[in-house]
């Protein structure tokens, strides 16, 4: 049954509607949670008014979606590949007699981008909580 092509189509569809709604799900949740934390409501109001909110402002949201998107990817590399540029230059002042620096500087490049992940994404976060106030006290 696995062999059959329409088997295969049928659980590609599934996999992609339900990557779909799962995507979808995150972006309500992160920022119904913002109107949650703004607000003092419940979860339904604060997803409601977090939608009116993006959909009335889209252009500022979707402009600042875009630039924190090349931020984060900008401080990951940068962060990451500070991190493995030090590596690589204490292990050659510190053990000269170490052949291959690059095999412990990529641990630390794995180390680094996992970290560096987790502390940007606060940045995410707290930048769109910014933008939602920002909207808010305009209007």
């Amino acid at each position: 049954m696995k062999e059959n092509i329409v088997f295969k189509c049928i659980t590609c569809y599934i996999r992609c509607v339900l990557k779909c709604l799962d995507a979808c799900i995150k972006f309500i949740n992160k920022n119904a949670y913002i109107q949650i934390a703004l607000h003092n409501s419940s979860f339904c109001q604060g997803a409601r008014e977090s939608f009116y909110l993006m959909a009335r402002n889209t252009a500022r949201f979707s402009a600042v979606s875009v630039t924190g998107a090349i931020l984060l990817f900008i401080g990951k590399i940068l962060i990451t590949s500070s991190s493995v540029f030090l590596t690589i230059l204490l292990i050659n002042a510190n053990y000269p007699n170490v052949e291959q620096p690059f095999i412990p500087a990529m641990i630390v490049a794995i180390f680094a981008y996992m970290i560096a992940s987790i502390f940007l994404s606060v940045f995410d976060f707290s930048a769109l909580t910014i933008l939602h106030c920002f909207c808010l006290d305009e209007e």
